[in-house]
């Protein structure tokens, strides 16, 4: 069975958003999360914490879905709503 995997852009990780990555590891360790380079979202990234969420679609592939917040905090919230469908 494939599993949710959460996509950090590594400056945005750096610059805001390490308090989200460390809340899900802690907290949701049966969740994958990749680290990766630009994730082309330049412009809201110097801004606000984000992360793309990625579900498995029933048959083949993912579905991917953009979450911004103006805070780690709001954005933790964000994504363990989105967990709980």
């Amino acid at each position: 069975m494939r599993s949710v995997f959460i996509e950090y852009c590594s400056n945005n990780l750096r610059l805001k958003n390490t308090q989200t990555y460390e809340h899900m590891e802690d907290n949701h360790p049966h969740l994958i999360q990749k680290v990766r380079g630009c994730l082309d979202h330049c412009e809201r990234c110097k801004l606000n914490p984000f992360v793309i969420v990625n579900r498995p679609k029933k048959w083949f592939g993912y579905e991917s879905e953009y979450m911004e917040a103006a805070s780690s905090e709001q954005l933790i919230e964000k994504i363990e709503k989105e967990l709980k469908h």
